[in-house]
């Protein structure tokens, strides 16, 4: 069983981590955002759908329908500002950056539940704040990302994955269903991205074949991101139900470096060493918050 659960995670992390290089391939490609997102959502939504059916039901209640309005604003605003940062700097540090938001839901758990910092999050939470320091501050070499822009783009992306992420800690902790609640979330997160589409002109700002072919080509891409997303998360799900977390969490949590070298491999991305390193710190800081 321990064995299976670890095959599960690599698969897993293998998914999820495309899923975050098609966030890349939309941005080269230079597709519409609105429409990503909405193929993104609607297929996401549709496998926590069949999910929830197959296994506890979909449950409708008021407490449900609020908790996936707040993940889904997490998630859209999250995925949105990360999505618009991709233009400003590389994916390969900005993926890494994000999960700053770790550090703001442990110290949140402090004051919150009275939960205690053990050595090992003390130790990831300084790495990882290193690695945004580096990431921040030139120290006698140039930078690859010189919009200022970014940073902002990044911080306001945090805050999006701390309201799902931390949303989805709370609505566990009151006895709600995930599945459900990520349904909901990615439901009303559709429900946006296609008001927009529609009422924003989804042919503004294309340079493919046009405007019908881009809307279709962004789709597509979209459709792709929240297909392997699900799936990712899908059998992360399982994994942790035959094995234990702090083995198969850092194996997931290599999803970025996935992403990162998809990036670097297929997307001409390139880091200067000082934001290697910062990469490479902040992977660290993030396998070491996975196995507290």
């Amino acid at each position: 069983m321990i064995g299976n659960s670890i095959i599960f995670a690599v698969v897993a992390a293998l998914l999820f981590g495309v899923s975050g290089a098609l966030f890349k391939f939309n941005n080269v490609v230079q597709g519409n955002l609105n429409i990503f997102f909405s193929g993104l959502y609607f297929f996401g939504a549709c496998g926590f759908a069949i999910t929830t059916m197959s296994r506890s039901g979909l449950f409708f209640s008021t407490d449900y329908l609020i908790s996936g309005a707040v993940v889904g604003l997490g998630v859209s605003f999250g995925n949105y500002l990360f999505s618009k940062s991709l233009s400003a700097g590389p994916i390969s540090l900005g993926i890494m950056m994000i999960n700053l938001n770790l550090v703001i839901i442990i110290i949140a758990s402090v004051f919150w539940y009275g939960e205690t910092l053990s050595l090992a999050q003390l130790v990831g939470i300084f790495i990882l704040l290193l690695a945004f320091v580096l990431s921040g501050f030139k120290f006698g070499e140039s930078f690859r990302i010189r919009n200022a822009g970014w940073y902002f783009l990044i911080i306001g992306a945090i805050i999006g994955y701390t309201v799902r992420n931390g949303g989805l800690k709370v609505t566990a902790d009151i006895g709600l269903e995930s599945t459900n609640v990520l349904f909901y979330a990615y439901s009303f997160s559709f429900l946006w991205f296609a008001f927009r589409s529609v009422f924003s002109g989804y042919s503004k700002n294309f340079n493919l074949a046009g405007p019908q072919a881009a809307a279709a080509k962004s789709l597509g891409i979209g459709a792709a991101s929240g297909i392997f997303s699900f799936a990712g998360l899908g059998l992360y799900g399982l994994s942790l139900e035959i094995g234990s977390a702090s083995i198969l969490a850092p194996i997931f949590s290599s999803y970025t470096l996935i992403a990162s070298g998809i990036s670097l491999l297929f997307f001409n991305e390139t880091l200067s060493k000082q934001e290697m390193v910062a990469f490479v710190l902040a992977f660290i800081g993030i396998v070491v918050l996975s196995v507290t």
